[in-house]
């Protein structure tokens, strides 16, 4: 079996080969050289709205060269047509805002009413610009649906106005009544205390004896008594009349007969008997 050399160590010493470089301290190498060119670099650069150190000097070497000297300062005010002597011929005013703002606003309306399709003016001097027969057709619905919105707005306002007309004549109905109720409250109420005492009389008279309810009614006025009858139970009422006397039995039939007729009906009874061509005269009715 052959055997294997051993390794020699790699020479060392003044005269012996120099090892080949590593990757990694190579690129760690240029990324620091490269960091020192961009510093280098932005430091030399001028700040935004700054002018690097050298250029004052270049500007005053020009500002020498151009610069003219002796007569022919004299003469370049003269040569130059952009110059004015303001001794001889004055300065000219800069022009003011606001001439500026209402040329400008001028020139907006020019251009409005160029743009305006109703623009008679611009349509008869040919200054307006065409309308398609699409933007026309637009603009005349556009101005039938503006028509028809001011006459639902004309018939809303018609219709509030008569809203409230309606409204203020309810108002004033509504106090009549309640005037007519405040003055109606007190005869209501008398008439309800007068048959509240009526009916109180009505029972006491009720549960008395016939014979006693019969001597008193005798001698109570037909205006009294007439509604104390007119309430109490016809059988109750039926004993105390045949216990009467005949003539004050009489003349209450007769009232009670006639309590429910009306006062025109009695005045036609009352008078003499017209001949068959006329026919009696009517009363005016009452307001």
């Amino acid at each position: 079996m052959r055997r294997r050399r051993p390794r020699r160590p790699p020479p060392r010493g003044p005269g012996c080969v120099i090892e080949r470089p590593r990757l990694l301290p190579a690129v760690i190498l240029g990324a620091m050289s490269l960091l020192a060119l961009k510093l280098l670099a932005w430091t030399a650069e001028p700040y935004p709205g700054t002018v690097p150190a050298s250029a004052p000097l270049f500007a005053a070497a020009a500002t020498a060269k151009s610069e003219p000297s002796g007569p022919a300062k004299l003469v370049a005010p003269a040569r130059s047509p952009g110059l004015f002597d303001p001794e001889t011929t004055g300065s000219v005013p800069a022009p003011a805002p606001k001439a500026e703002n209402e040329k400008a606003d001028a020139e907006a309306a020019a251009a409005r009413m160029a743009n305006d399709p109703n623009n008679k003016a611009g349509i008869m001097n040919g200054t307006a610009q065409p309308v398609s027969p699409s933007e026309k057709a637009i603009l005349e619905r556009l101005g039938e649906r503006r028509e028809e919105l001011d006459g639902r707005m004309r018939e809303l306002e018609m219709r509030e106005r008569l809203l409230d007309t309606a409204e203020k004549k309810l108002d004033g109905r509504v106090g009549d009544l309640k005037a007519l109720e405040e003055k109606a409250n007190p005869a209501v109420k008398a008439a309800a205390e007068e048959t509240k005492a009526i009916k109180s009389l009505v029972i006491m008279y009720e549960a008395m004896k016939p014979k006693d309810a019969a001597r008193v009614f005798d001698r109570l006025n037909l205006d009294v008594l007439v509604p104390v009858v007119q309430q109490m139970n016809p059988r109750k009422m039926s004993e105390v009349l045949a216990s009467m006397s005949p003539d004050k039995a009489e003349k209450l039939t007769v009232a009670l007969a006639t309590s429910g007729r009306a006062p025109a009906l009695d005045r036609v009874a009352s008078e003499s008997p017209l001949p068959g061509n006329e026919l009696p005269a009517i009363a005016p009715a009452s307001r």
